[in-house]
């Protein structure tokens, strides 16, 4: 594999069994391993090199490394007494195992019993005291793994709105509600709510029949399982209960009454909102719900009827809203 090394280097290593002075000119790119670890490479390998010192006799290395397109290419002359060694080369994917190689065979042509690097002797884990047995000892017992739950994000949501509604038969009456939702949101996209609203609504000027007025309120609470929500835009099916009182006045008779009556309803209700920006928001909201007990009102008999209870009210709402 090596040619024949120059005699003096033979007579160099006889004059020193101990070690063999050398001294390294490395020139390698920066990524490589430096020119100390060159030499600790070969000192790993064989115990029968040390480094020069002044001008004593000594054994010249010369190691360039360079790097190619797809690999890395070594080589390493000696020199003693000016007299050169044919130059070794080596080849490799990595700058580093292009060292690991040239350092051997430096070692391997200054000690033919170079061997590989020894590695790091181990220390013994130091022996822990002997403790006196225990005649019964109690085994702790591990604790239960704790689940953490995250609890699902709530919003408070505040609103007011304008309403209409048909309440009886005779007329279009108008209104307001205030609202409060608690919102529990399951992800990103969907949540489910609850909302109670007091609402309010008459027939007032200038929808007020000339023979009555009406006046309705109730409280409403709304059920809405699933709400599905797009960017900004919220939309929602709910349940829908109220209860609450209508009230009938009657106008322009000479001894007019007001007649008081529970209302009782149930129904679906359509929720959309939009955000926007600063905790505010835009309700809308479309309901259908059908009265539980029905109502007829009449002036002097019961063939002069003036209003009576729809099957169906239906029940619109616009206005804004403040989440928390």
């Amino acid at each position: 594999m090596f040619n024949a090394l120059p005699a003096s280097i033979y007579a160099l290593a006889a004059l020193a069994p101990s070690a063999v002075p050398i001294r390294v000119n490395y020139d390698a790119p920066g990524s490589c391993p430096n020119q100390d670890a060159f030499y600790e490479a070969v000192r790993a390998r064989t115990d029968r090199v040390r480094k020069a010192q002044g001008d004593e006799p000594r054994v010249d290395v010369n190691v360039r490394v360079t790097r190619g397109d797809r690999n890395f290419h070594g080589e390493m002359r000696q020199v003693v007494n000016q007299s050169e060694t044919a130059a070794r080369s080596v080849d490799g994917e990595t700058c580093k195992d292009v060292v690991e190689a040239l350092s051997l065979t430096v070692a391997l042509s200054l000690d033919p019993e170079a061997h590989a690097p020894t590695p790091p002797e181990e220390t013994p884990p130091a022996k822990e005291p002997s403790t006196p047995a225990v005649a019964a000892t109690a085994t702790p017992t591990a604790a239960p793994p704790v689940s953490v739950v995250n609890a699902a994000p709530l919003e408070l949501r505040l609103g007011v709105s304008v309403l209409g509604t048909v309440v009886d038969t005779s007329a279009f009456s108008s209104g307001g509600a205030l609202s409060v939702m608690l919102l529990r949101e399951a992800d990103a996209n969907t949540s489910s709510a609850v909302q109670l609203s007091l609402l309010f609504a008459s027939t007032g000027l200038p929808t007020s029949p000339d023979d009555h007025r009406t006046r309705f309120g109730a409280l409403a609470l709304d059920a809405c399982p699933f709400r599905y929500r797009s960017g900004s835009f919220e939309i929602g099916p709910c349940a829908l209960a109220a209860v609450g009182f209508l009230e009938l006045t009657g106008r322009r008779l000479v001894e007019p009454l007001t007649v008081n009556r529970a209302w009782w309803s149930a129904g679906v209700d359509l929720q959309l909102s939009w955000r926007l920006g600063g905790g505010f928001l835009f309700d809308g909201a479309l309901a259908g719900t059908v009265p539980l007990a029905r109502h007829r009102y009449y002036t002097n008999s019961a063939d002069q009827v003036v209003a009576e209870t729809p099957v169906i009210s239906p029940l619109v709402r616009a206005g804004l809203g403040y989440r928390f």
